[in-house]
């Protein structure tokens, strides 16, 4: 195939929590393939259940799905890059394609503002760690009818999960901006980039617990702080039909920077120019 076109990149696929799929599979590979298919579906921690996150465990339930993507996911990836590795010890080592993620069961559910923050968890990860984990490529699956838009018969429309990936969309080209280690089970969550082509910040957060807000603080250098907007995407329960309501994000400016609530569940954004 590459005889015939140079240019086409490969993709090795397999049941990677099998040791044979690297040393057999890809193991004979290595010198072949450009990228090691992945797939994860944040999975139901109490699957009798669980489908519409009601009752007593709720909360519970909630928090595992709106953290798994900065703890369980950037684990298995990191396993996944060290075996590939091991299999392919000299550079370039073939990328991770998360061709495929979403949470498990989504068609099956009504959608609600639970799918919107595990997305905007998983987002803010990969802007912030996509690189350094290996990803080459990461692709939501499937937007239509399974999260990110909702197709009827007259109509289509974005339900919460579609609100997430509109509001972290100023992101996309962006210079990532380096905000430190995050403890990826801590109840907010943040990323930051900088679109060097207009000179416009873009900020986004997210807040993780099920009941309670939280302040934040934003300390920034030589940006603009006097034209700085934020936006929120807020509800006030994660009950089955719960959807996002937009509305602007009260900033406080401060000595270096803004003050903000981050109500319950909920996910924002703020740009600002930055300084010349």
């Amino acid at each position: 195939m590459r005889a015939a076109d140079p240019s086409i990149e490969l993709v090795c696929s397999g049941d990677w929590s099998k040791d044979e799929w690297f040393t057999d599979g890809l193991g004979g590979l290595a010198d072949t393939v450009d990228h090691v298919s992945h797939h994860h579906y944040t999975a139901m921690m109490r699957p009798t259940h669980m489908r519409h996150f009601i009752g007593p465990d709720a909360d519970e339930d909630f928090q595992f799905v709106a953290t798994n993507p900065t703890q369980a996911i950037a684990e298995e990836i990191v396993e996944l890059r060290a075996n590939i590795k091991e299999q392919v010890p000299h550079d370039p080592t073939p990328g991770i394609a998360l061709d495929e993620w979403n949470v498990w069961h989504a068609w099956h559910r009504i959608p609600s503002v639970v799918e919107g923050i595990h997305h905007a968890s998983m987002l803010n990860l990969l802007c912030n760690d996509g690189d350094e984990l290996g990803l080459s490529t990461v692709c939501f699956f499937a937007p239509v009818n399974e999260g990110t838009i909702i197709v009827e018969a007259d109509r289509a429309w974005l339900p919460a999960a579609g609100k997430v990936f509109s509001l972290f969309a100023p992101h996309q080209g962006n210079t990532r901006l380096d905000l430190g280690p995050q403890d990826g089970v801590a109840d907010v969550c943040a990323a930051a980039s900088l679109n060097e082509a207009v000179g416009r910040i873009v900020l986004t957060f997210v807040n993780r617990h099920p009941r309670q807000e939280r302040q934040v603080r934003v300390i920034v250098n030589e940006v603009r702080w006097d034209d700085a907007e934020g936006l929120l995407l807020a509800s006030p329960d994660f009950l089955p039909t719960a959807d996002f309501q937009e509305s602007v994000l009260a900033l406080t400016p401060t000595a270096e920077g803004w003050e903000f609530v981050l109500p319950k569940h909920s996910v924002a954004r703020i740009m600002a120019s930055a300084e010349a």
